[in-house]
């Protein structure tokens, strides 16, 4: 990584030009540490979302994303800026701008075959809202896997990039928190509450 940009690909994967619809999945997931009363009626928020991976440099300003690897990263565009879904008020419409990605290597396995972590994000500048399950002002990331080209291709499941990487098609949905006092209100470092998933 350079001194103000990212240099050179991500271990063989790119992404670049990628275009997919992400279906974040917003509801209670066994394990999260949200509030108790946060989507206990078992609701969902379902909003579908067409977004663009791109390899411009994209400076997320200091301290930057742990998440992503630091201070740079990727675009990601988001290629409708309002999303909606229907409520007890009818049509309620969600607005949602880009994000970033990043590639990471994946640490704590031996793979051999080249996988990496795919982190990304998108900005709700408003939030999102259906019944008891909300989705706070903010950035929302997302977490799975990407593979270089023959990975991509002997796997049925891939979502093929132009060049021919590729990433799974599900994963995780989360938000930083700095946890409260189970985390000291973040004094040793950011925790990530889990929201819901998404494919």
């Amino acid at each position: 990584m350079g001194a103000d940009s990212l240099d050179g690909e991500d271990e063989g994967i790119s992404l670049e030009g990628l275009e997919c619809q992400v279906t974040i999945d917003v509801g209670r997931e066994p394990g999260t540490w949200m509030d108790k009363e946060w989507a206990v009626s078992g609701a969902r928020l379902v909003l579908p979302i067409k977004v663009r991976f791109t390899n411009e440099n994209f400076d997320l300003g200091i301290p930057g994303e742990e998440g992503l690897g630091g201070r740079y990263c990727r675009k990601l565009e988001v290629l409708e800026n309002t999303v909606s879904f229907v409520g007890l008020q009818g049509q309620i419409n969600i607005p949602v701008k880009d994000g970033g990605w990043a590639t990471l290597p994946i640490l704590d396995q031996k793979l051999e075959s080249g996988e990496r972590k795919l982190r990304f994000f998108l900005e709700f500048p408003s939030g999102a809202q259906r019944n008891d399950v909300s989705i706070p002002a903010g950035r929302v990331f997302f977490s799975s896997i990407a593979l270089p080209c023959e990975a991509a291709s002997n796997n049925s499941r891939t979502i093929l990039s132009p060049n021919g990487s590729g990433i799974l098609p599900e994963g995780g949905v989360t938000i930083k928190s700095d946890g409260g006092i189970m985390n000291l209100w973040g004094a040793v470092g950011d925790i990530n509450l889990i929201l819901g998933r998404y494919s």
